[in-house]
């Protein structure tokens, strides 16, 4: 099932992740993403194009651009997710465009620098030994400072600019920009495709038709998610009952909601 990230949708959203053997499904999210492979081969699709990212290569994805991993025996990967605010200069640039391809090299010297400045070692092997003696399949980069990290990103994305090419952005991107954008101010809301539909000033059948070949999703069960997910948020952070955090993230039912939770985040709101 395809699925969004509301986390890795802030407008200021930065994080920063060393995986082993990483494995998402098709996802999408609002802030641009690097994935550098520093140990092995990884596996992954993005937008609709399959490659193996070798060792010191890179994939760069765009917002919104669907892409999934797939579990790459061995393979050591670092993930980094940030928004245009992060690197304005690139992202007014590339303003309704979109790279021909994902991939691309990362020089040894480049790899050493961004290494350096997260971690305190430059090469990849070390870095990719942290988990060595780690079970968790996942471990946050050490925070650093907002200056350092912008100097990070541009040093990366100056490597990608080198062989990219651009194309204009299709239509249907426009499309997922709008929806995505009335869903998130809107979920709340009883939102459905014919208010979608009114609210871009297109016909029902148009949208409904693009939106299912745009996301290979029904409009509800995205909807159904973004407020699972916000009324998790709601449960953790300000310990509200699950009634109230069913109700204040826009389900009209405590059944529909405990359902829905749990088919969605895999645990009822109770946590069993």
């Amino acid at each position: 099932m395809i699925f969004h990230q509301p986390t890795n949708s802030d407008a200021d959203v930065f994080n920063a992740f060393l995986y082993r053997e990483i494995d998402y499904g098709a996802h999408f999210h609002r802030g641009c993403e690097i994935l550098i492979v520093l140990k092995g081969v990884q596996k992954a699709v993005a937008g609709g194009k399959r490659y193996e990212v070798k060792t010191g290569e890179a994939l760069f994805l765009c917002p919104y651009e669907l892409h999934s991993y797939e579990p790459s025996a061995g393979a050591i990967t670092f993930a980094i997710v940030f928004s245009g605010a992060y690197a304005e200069a690139f992202s007014s640039r590339h303003e309704n465009e979109t790279p021909a391809k994902s991939l691309f090299t990362i020089p040894r010297e480049t790899l050493r620098f961004v290494l350096s400045k997260f971690f305190g070692a430059g090469e990849a092997e070390t870095v990719a030994a942290l988990f060595d003696h780690e079970e968790r399949g996942r471990l946050s980069a050490p925070e650093i400072d907002g200056l350092t990290v912008r100097a990070c990103l541009y040093a990366l994305l100056a490597e990608f600019e080198k062989n990219a090419v651009y194309v204009k952005s299709e239509r249907d991107d426009e499309f997922t920009y709008s929806a995505i954008d009335y869903v998130e101010k809107n979920f709340r809301a009883d939102i459905s495709v014919a208010t979608l539909a009114n609210a871009l000033g297109y016909s029902y059948d148009y949208v409904s038709r693009l939106f299912a070949a745009r996301f290979g999703i029904r409009f509800s069960s995205l909807v159904n998610r973004y407020r699972a997910e916000e009324a998790a948020k709601l449960m953790d952070s300000e310990r509200v009952t699950a009634t109230e955090a069913a109700m204040r993230s826009g389900f009209k039912s405590i059944r529909s909601f405990n359902r829905i939770f749990k088919s969605l985040l895999g645990r009822t709101p109770t946590g069993r």
